[in-house]
């Protein structure tokens, strides 16, 4: 099996929050990130995809990948508000899912999507299942 990734990135704002509850309560969950109005990041995207074969010598085109994220995710939610676009809490795990789930049917050898929202935290969402242990 053949893994690559590509990395890329776009700016935006978000705030941890739950609507239903106060801004008083919200920052007892998240903390300064429950801070209004919001606070932004860097954000790091990087896809990890794979293949049984080569297509050409490659599994995919990494200029492809680059087209398909800007058309798809970059143009879509660079200099955002992210807790206008994605539903529920804009945690990193959230924004790892919801590109996943909007690249997958164009990019078919998708395999995982991970999330830097600073230097030292990211999250990775797969579809793949997980082995149960006992």
């Amino acid at each position: 099996m053949y893994i690559i990734t590509k990395t890329l990135g776009f700016e935006a704002s978000h705030r941890l929050c739950y609507d239903d509850k106060s801004d008083k309560d919200n920052f007892i969950i998240f903390g300064k990130c429950a801070n209004l109005p919001s606070h932004g990041h860097s954000y790091k995207v990087k896809l990890f995809l794979k293949s049984d074969k080569l297509e050409d010598g490659m599994v995919t085109n990494f200029s492809d990948i680059r087209e398909i994220f800007n058309e798809r995710i970059y143009n879509y939610l660079d200099h955002q508000f992210l807790n206008d676009y994605i539903k529920g809490l804009t945690t990193a795990e959230r924004i790892a899912e919801w590109i996943y789930n909007d690249l997958e049917e164009h990019i078919p050898q998708l395999m995982s999507v991970e999330v830097w929202e600073t230097e030292t935290s990211s999250a990775l969402y797969t579809r793949e299942k997980c082995k149960k242990t006992n």
